[in-house]
């Protein structure tokens, strides 16, 4: 007998008849005997008995990094199978995927397997996903703040050493002078007092910090009182001022100029002490910064004492005359120039007489006040 095979890439066949599969596919082997023959048909289909992974592990410190598993299908005879039909899958999508070609991709931090299947054999391998090397961006790097009570929002950012960011990172806010400005747990930041902070968003090791100011401008300022009404020369009285921000807070130690429309009506320190200078109307201006406000000062001299020169007359004749001064002066002593006076007498007109400008005249025998 003599045996034949119609495709020795398929299967080869001894003189004994031993066929001996050679690769995939179906081919015929032929006995012959003199003019007589007969076939048999041979298929030759590999089944996979094992699966590796190459490489047999994967390590990630980087979301943004991606690796290829290689999977080796072979069979029962250890021959390798080319071309087999693979299925990738990963334990926990969550840490790592895989696709339908092996490539590894990391999610998150963690530790899985991902495991080629091919038929009913299968192998793995396994892919950690290390502690990140992360970094925390903030934005903006710098907050200024006019008013207290004023707010800004700080946005921090983390991300991986491939700059991929970590959507679900835990940040933890923190203020270096929440007497200056205060965080809240979003970012939120809020204007205290004047002065600097460093406001700083930490996760895990990673930090990142941006610097806040405050410092209070001027948006209103008020007089009390807002007018004043001084009777003598030289008196004094004091305004406060009282400064205020765009948001309404007090500023304490307010730089405050101080200012008079006129004078010689009335003077103002820089303490905002006035003083009357002369009779009259004025207004005295405060400013701090581009805010200012007004209080009128009114200096009107009301009399406090009247002397009259000389104390006393002495008349000899009937008919004589002589004429007193009056000088009236203020509670502060400062004669009064132009004040009004009223001249009478204050006994029987029938001993002297006294004119509107001061003039006595001797009328009759006696003594008159």
């Amino acid at each position: 007998v003599t045996w034949s095979s119609s495709d020795t890439d398929i299967a080869t066949v001894s003189a004994a008849g031993l066929v001996t599969a050679v690769g995939n596919g179906t081919g015929m082997i032929t006995a012959t005997s003199g003019s007589s023959s007969a076939t048999a048909s041979v298929t030759i289909a590999q089944v996979a008995s094992s699966v590796t992974l190459s490489p047999t592990s994967l390590s990630f410190s980087s979301l943004a990094d991606t690796a290829t598993l290689t999977a080796t299908v072979k069979d029962a005879n250890d021959s390798t199978i080319g071309s087999p039909a693979v299925t990738w899958s990963s334990t926990n999508t969550a840490v790592a995927t895989v696709s339908s070609a092996g490539l590894v991709t990391p999610v998150a931090t963690g530790s899985i397997s991902i495991i080629a299947t091919s038929g009913s054999a299968s192998g793995s391998a396994s892919v950690t996903v290390g502690e990140l090397t992360i970094t925390v961006e903030v934005s903006p790097s710098s907050l200024s703040f006019l008013s207290l009570g004023d707010t800004g929002t700080i946005v921090a950012t983390v991300k991986d050493s491939g700059g991929n960011v970590l959507p679900d990172s835990v940040v933890t806010w923190v203020s270096s002078a929440e007497s200056v400005a205060t965080v809240s747990s979003d970012g939120l930041v809020t204007a205290v007092a004047t002065g600097s902070a460093t406001i700083t968003a930490a996760s895990g090791s990673a930090s990142g910090s941006a610097s806040v100011t405050v410092t209070q401008v001027a948006s209103s300022v008020t007089l009390s009182p807002d007018s004043l009404s001084l009777g003598s020369i030289g008196a004094t009285a004091t305004l406060t001022p009282t400064v205020t921000d765009s948001l309404g807070a007090t500023i304490p130690g307010a730089t405050v100029t101080w200012s008079s429309s006129d004078t010689d009506i009335a003077t103002v320190s820089a303490a905002g002490l006035v003083t009357a200078v002369g009779n009259g109307t004025g207004m005295i201006t405060a400013t701090s910064g581009s805010s200012s406000a007004t209080a009128s000062v009114t200096i009107a001299q009301v009399a406090s004492s009247v002397t009259l020169s000389p104390t006393s007359l002495s008349f000899s004749s009937l008919g004589d005359t002589a004429t007193l001064l009056a000088t009236v002066k203020d509670a502060g002593g400062t004669t009064m120039s132009e004040a009004a006076v009223t001249w009478t007498t204050s006994s029987d007109n029938a001993v002297a007489t006294v004119s509107t400008v001061g003039l006595v005249t001797a009328v009759g025998n006696g003594t008159a006040t």
